[in-house]
């Protein structure tokens, strides 16, 4: 037998050759040989050690080599999960490339990219990711009281990388050596290489001593001179004196704010008072007795580490004796799921009632009371941002339930082909008239009968519809028209399964960022706000100190809309006297809302169908919760709350209130460096002036302006938002640079100068800020400019960033251009202003 190697690479041809009689025959077959070689990782191609700052991406590439092709998969080398999110965390991640956005220390360690086909022996390369960030410290106490000559001990704990160099100071900034009466221990290097803990012994206190770790934080207990002094000393600190300030005043005065502003746990200022309103409510929280049941949420949320999906599933099920189709595969391979039972809009229903929406429609549902309820039907809303993780999401959701790598493969083919195929019929409908046309129950299943109505209603009203009286009300028909036929053609089990990974990223974004105390009490700040709001008021704001507050602060705004009043009658737009008449109405009826405690009988009838918390089951806390804050009786409730005081304590951030016409000022705001009570007045109106000028603008933006005091669209607002006037300065504002926030830039706009005016009109006189060697303008702007001071150009959904919004305040206001006697030439002083009323 001969071999021939054909001319076609891993084809060879083996001929016969067979002697008989006088002739020989000849038989030629042909056959493939397939190589199998081992893989082999290609260094050249793959990526190498990394180190990177805290807060960027990076991208991790394996390349390998070998036939068959090899698979590649990552994982970490000590064993410990991959980090996807604060809230997810996966055991390895398949495919050539290994994204981390928006890295952290958490991230940091020994990444194995392993590459494998079939053909041993598989192999691996080790690539370190190395995280450098700034230190930062905290303490195990917040005050430490000792009686006189008792020894005392210290301790810190420090997080850095590189390793930072770490010592005590006393207050006047000298650094304390080992003596006989300090002794300065040597660090120990916790479990994690960039943690430390510094601990110091002081022998024989010789007076009574109270040891701060960290500053105070309730306001208005501090002395006029030092909060003063401190806020002055942050200013010129902040500055950069080699940069112009008309050229470019955010570098001149926020250069060097990050580096007083280390912490990794805010960005700007609003983060900032964030941070010290959560640090206040965990230190309570850790310490004092609290309700039991925010106690237990509370110690639920610090004790839960990995997410266990599974557990939320057992809880809330697609139906009646009924289980979730990748469960029940789990559990019961050989097991036929009960497509039958399943009834989809009773799933979509019971997944509502816990407030889950804008999957396959999206439903506004309004109790007037216990009998008369409003329910707007209409195709669900494209959502601003798109989640870039969100495929990530699905398949980690997939793998914490268990699924293996096969079925998760098949499993996202088909949710992806199921919600690509939905966004084309919402995409189609788009167009359609979206007028909303009322309907009665009857009218609705006549019109879409394919639609089960009656279960659905049933199951997420949890009451029979022919005992209520219903007003239904549906937006985008065409929508509701072509849903129905495209669903009859979709698999039940898909739909269910796509329900449920939906239900879960739903779950997920509910969550805390991480289970540490501050992300538990923004946790409970987010879900059980009026409690914590009581919380926070009762035991850090004594009624004496919010009383002295609510006086100093209602004075500045009193003075902010008698300012706005003397606008508004020298009438530089010319508008009529009706117009003039209804705008000067609308700023006397608009009120100021301070925070105010609900009572103890309210907030225990406001929670009480809430059942028992349990500290060790954080699962059943958040479904508990999310369910009664999406029931009928909890809607009543906050309806007659808000009319009270519409202050939720989940941010800090304030806001203008449309329908009731109020300004809400929550707790957040009310302090350093925004407000103290003892800060000299420059301080206050330039920052918490200019916030609330800022806020009282929103009145009389272009949607402001259209309606009523009494929280009803007029048409006087409309004949003004169509003025002349108004118009050219919208277009004013427009052409300086075309911004999506138009109406915060007009607030922006309107609000410094209001809030300047507000306080020179008493102090017009060119003067020196007390105890200060600086005029008081070039103060007001530069603590103005306090307030934008950021670590990046933060995005944000409402507003420009932060050197933009100063930018843009500061180049249309010719008091700056005239205090920093700025030049026709420089940035910060262009020809043509913007200007509103």
């Amino acid at each position: 037998m001969n071999f021939e190697k054909s001319r076609e690479e891993k084809t060879c041809a083996c001929v016969l050759n067979r002697r008989e009689k006088k002739f020989y025959a000849f038989k030629k077959s042909h056959f493939d040989i397939f190589y199998t070689v081992p893989p082999n990782i290609d260094d050249a191609l793959t990526s190498s050690d990394v180190i990177i700052r805290e807060g960027d991406n990076v991208t991790l590439r394996c390349k390998a080599k070998g036939s068959p092709e090899p698979s590649i998969k990552w994982k970490r080398d000590d064993g410990l999960k991959i980090v996807i999110s604060k809230t997810m965390e996966v055991t390895e991640v398949e495919g050539d490339i290994l994204e981390l956005e928006r890295i952290s220390r958490l991230h940091m360690g020994a990444y194995l990219c392993i590459a494998t086909n079939g053909v041993p022996p598989s192999v691996s390369k080790r690539i370190k990711v190395s995280v450098d960030f700034s230190p930062m410290v905290w303490i195990p106490h917040q005050l430490v009281g000792v009686p006189m000559f008792f020894n005392v001990t210290l301790e810190c704990f420090i997080e850095a990388n590189p390793t930072s160099l770490n010592y005590w100071t006393r207050e006047n900034d000298h650094m304390i050596t080992d003596s006989y009466k300090y002794n300065d221990f040597a660090e120990e290097t916790l479990r994690k290489k960039f943690r430390a803990k510094k601990i110091m012994y002081i022998k024989k206190v010789q007076l009574m001593l109270l040891v701060a770790a960290w500053p105070y934080l309730i306001t208005g207990q501090t002395h006029g001179q030092d909060v003063n002094k401190q806020q002055i000393e942050n200013i010129l600190h902040d500055l950069n004196a080699n940069i112009q300030p008309c050229q470019s005043f955010f570098d001149y005065s926020c250069s060097n704010w990050k580096q007083r502003h280390q912490s990794d746990y805010y960005k700007d200022i609003t983060g900032l008072v964030e941070l010290k309103m959560n640090k206040v409510l965990a230190e309570f929280m850790e310490t004092q007795p609290a309700k039991a049941g925010l106690k237990s949420y509370y110690e639920s949320c610090k004790k839960a580490g990995t997410i266990e999906m599974e557990k939320y599933l057992q809880i809330v099920r697609p139906g009646k004796d009924l289980e979730w189709p990748i469960l029940e595969e789990l559990r019961n391979p050989n097991l036929i799921w009960p497509k039958e039972n399943f009834q989809l809009l009773e799933t979509l229903a019971i997944l509502q009632n816990y407030g889950f929406n804008n999957v396959l429609m999206n439903v506004e549902i309004r109790w007037e009371d216990n009998k008369k309820v409003s329910i707007t039907l209409q195709a669900p809303e494209k959502t601003e941002t798109i989640d870039k993780n969100s495929h990530l999401k699905s398949l980690a959701i997939l793998k914490l339930l268990g699924v293996n790598t096969a079925r998760i493969s098949s499993y996202m083919q088909q949710i992806t082909s199921i919600d690509k195929s939905l966004q084309e019929v919402v995409t189609n409908a788009a167009n359609s008239n979206d007028a909303v046309i009322p309907l009665t129950l009857d009218d609705l299943k006549q019109s879409y009968p394919l639609l089960n109505w009656d279960i659905f209603f049933k199951t997420r009203l949890e009451e029979r519809p022919e005992n209520l009286e219903l007003k239904i009300l549906l937006k985008n028909w065409e929508y509701f028209q072509k849903l129905p036929d495209h669903l009859k053609n979709q698999d039940k089990e898909l739909l269910c399964n796509y329900l449920m990974i939906k239900f879960l990223k739903f779950l997920l974004q509910d969550m805390p960022k991480g289970h540490e105390k501050l992300d538990c009490v923004q946790d409970l700040r987010k879900k059980f706000s009026i409690a914590m709001n009581y919380v926070y008021q009762q035991t850090l704001l004594p009624r004496s100190l919010a009383e002295n507050y609510k006086k100093d602060i209602f004075k500045i705004f009193t003075k902010i809309q008698k300012t706005f009043l003397k606008y508004l009658n020298e009438n530089r737009l010319n508008l009529s006297t009706t117009q003039v008449e209804f705008l000067i109405s609308k700023l006397m009826n608009t009120t100021l809302l301070l925070p105010s405690i609900a009572s103890t009988d309210f907030m225990d009838n406001y929670y009480k169908s809430l059942p028992q918390f349990e500290s060790n089951n954080y699962a059943f806390n958040h479904v508990a919760y999310l369910k009664q804050h999406s029931s009928k009786r909890y809607i009543i409730q906050e309806l007659l709350f808000n009319q009270q005081d519409p202050i939720l304590s989940s941010s800090s951030i304030p806001y203008y209130h449309r329908s009731s016409n109020q300004i809400i000022l929550p707790h957040g705001y009310l302090q350093l460096p925004i407000y103290d009570v003892n800060l000299h007045a420059l301080y206050k109106y330039s920052i918490l002036g200019f916030i609330l000028s800022h806020e009282l603008m929103h009145a009389f933006d272009s949607i402001g302006i259209t309606y009523h005091s009494n929280g009803l669209q007029h048409l006087t607002g409309y004949s003004i938002l169509q003025h002349k006037g108004y118009s050219a300065t919208l277009d004013c504002i427009h052409q300086q640079h075309v911004t999506a926030s138009v109406n915060e830039r007009l607030a922006d706009l309107l609000g410094v100068r209001i809030a300047y005016d507000a306080y020179f009109s008493e102090n017009s006189l060119e003067k020196l800020l007390p105890g200060t060697n600086l005029p008081e303008k070039r103060v007001f702007f530069l603590n103005l400019s306090q307030f934008f001071c950021s670590k990046m150009n933060i995005n944000y959904p409402e507003h420009d960033d932060d050197k933009m919004r100063l930018h843009d305040i500061l180049k249309n206001f010719e008091e700056f251009v005239e205090t920093f006697q700025c030049s026709q030439n420089d940035k910060m002083h262009p020809k043509e202003k913007c200007r509103m009323w």
